[in-house]
């Protein structure tokens, strides 16, 4: 009531001033009336149209301004109920209005409501409709069922379940996607590797298929692993077969390496088993190569025989010398210790000498019948090679002996100058290599040629000899 009160102040400050302007110009209307000498009927005439006038504006105001009250009334009625209506269907409490609010206000209120409501309903449809649209381009490329939403206008809730699940459809066909790609990369590798075509038809479909065309289902998806296990297995089976048979070959090409003394740098140009060269032309490289090595030792078996006889008798000495110091070997063998003992003694004295005897004899008569196809082993003449090879045998055991007197020599200076402890067995030196980078234990199955002449390769011209 105070407050209307105050609201009304103005209009009766208004009125009062108003009131005041009347009754002065009324008094001046007077005296000019007076000065006219203007009757009382005439003066009543003029007054009262001036006041029909007024009383006729303040109706039409009265008549507006209840027009103006009816309106707000109604539009106010109408956006409560929109505003209800679409809280309702926007999946919200219902709206209660302040019930201090008067019409104007309330009109105002009511209006930003509605018009609040009317935004927020139109951003829900539109993602509403945008994600829907993914979700059936994701689940039809998956080939699953979309998320269902039932409502035309759904909660915020629902929209985030929506949205949470075309997130996770978005990561699955991404996921699906590069699966596919790998997987089709890996089916066209190993299937070109054996040289075969597809075996089914869903193969087929993979290999021409991209990751936009396929349909990533989880049906075709487990096909898809399946058939790669499948393959896969078909691989293993073929990179096996084709190993076994390479193996078998590179198996002999090392035999005849070794028989023919081919150097390292030309063994390298066969490389071991690789799956990045399984070809037929790979085995017949090797084929070829055994073939070219078989006639090679042939042509010059007299030579690389009497080599090879050699080689073993070496490897026969060596393998005593390595035992005779271990002292289980005195044990008793059942006589075999005797029979070692003679048989070491044999190679010694005679079988090694007579096999070096033959070895010259044979070089001798190659090289009368061959006089420009002289056959080196790292760059030496098989006999100088064979003589190089036991000296430097005597040098590593002389060697070897040397470094056991030093240590002994210092362990007893040690032993004089700190008393007796316990001390480090001193290691053996390393076994001395022989001029090719070969261990001695390994010399018959590592000798080699010299690059610069090996029985491989095309024979050069020494200085002075001529074809």
């Amino acid at each position: 009531m105070a407050d209307r009160m105050l609201r009304r102040r103005s209009v009766a400050d208004a009125t009062t001033a108003f009131v005041q302007y009347l009754n002065e110009t009324l008094e001046q209307l007077h005296a000019l009336w007076d000065e006219a000498g203007m009757t009382d009927d005439p003066r009543g005439e003029r007054v009262t149209t001036v006041y029909v006038h007024l009383r006729s504006l303040l109706d039409q105001m009265v008549e507006e301004e209840t027009g103006m009250v009816g309106t707000l009334k109604k539009r106010a009625k109408e956006n409560l109920k929109t505003v209800k209506e679409l809280r309702r269907e926007l999946g919200m409490e219902d709206y209660m209005v302040p019930m201090d609010a008067e019409l104007l206000e309330m009109d105002e209120i009511l209006r930003s409501e509605r018009e609040r409501l009317k935004a927020l309903k139109k951003q829900r449809v539109e993602k509403l409709a945008r994600l829907k649209e993914e979700d059936e381009t994701l689940c039809t490329r998956l080939d699953t069922v979309p998320f269902i939403v039932k409502d035309a206008i759904p909660s915020e809730q629902h929209l985030e379940e929506l949205a949470e699940h075309v997130d996770q459809m978005r990561h699955l066909l991404h996921n699906r996607s590069i699966d596919f790609g790998l997987a089709k990369t890996e089916l066209g590798r190993l299937l070109a590797r054996m040289g075969t075509p597809a075996p089914n038809e869903f193969c087929k479909e993979v290999l021409r298929s991209s990751e936009e065309t396929f349909l990533l289902s989880s049906g075709n998806m487990d096909a898809l692993e399946t058939l790669i296990l499948t393959v896969s297995d078909q691989y293993k089976s073929f990179v096996a077969n084709f190993r076994s048979r390479f193996d078998e070959l590179y198996a002999e090409i090392d035999h005849w390496w070794t028989k023919c003394l081919v150097p390292i740098e030309e063994r390298a140009q066969f490389p071991s088993f690789s799956e990045d060269d399984i070809s037929e032309a790979a085995l017949d490289r090797l084929r070829a190569e055994i073939e070219r090595l078989r006639q090679f030792f042939s042509e010059r078996q007299s030579v690389l025989g009497k080599l090879e006889v050699w080689q073993e008798l070496w490897k026969e000495k060596l393998d005593f010398e390595q035992h005779q110091n271990d002292p289980a070997r005195y044990h008793n063998r059942a006589g075999n210790l005797a029979a070692e003992l003679k048989r070491n003694k044999a190679v010694e004295s005679s079988l090694l000498p007579k096999a070096r005897r033959d070895l010259e004899a044979a070089v001798e008569e190659w090289t009368v019948a061959h006089p420009e196809e002289a056959i080196l082993i790292c760059g030496r003449d098989p006999v100088a090679y064979v003589d190089f090879t036991v000296s430097e045998h005597l040098a590593a055991k002389e060697y070897e002996k040397q470094q056991k007197q030093l240590a002994k020599k210092q362990q007893m200076e040690q032993e004089a100058k700190f008393g007796s402890t316990p001390g480090k067995k001193a290691s053996p030196p390393k076994r001395a290599l022989t001029p090719c980078g070969v261990s001695r234990s390994n010399l018959t199955n590592k000798m080699t040629l010299s690059r610069a002449r090996s029985p491989i390769k095309p024979v050069q011209l020494q200085p002075g000899q001529t074809r």
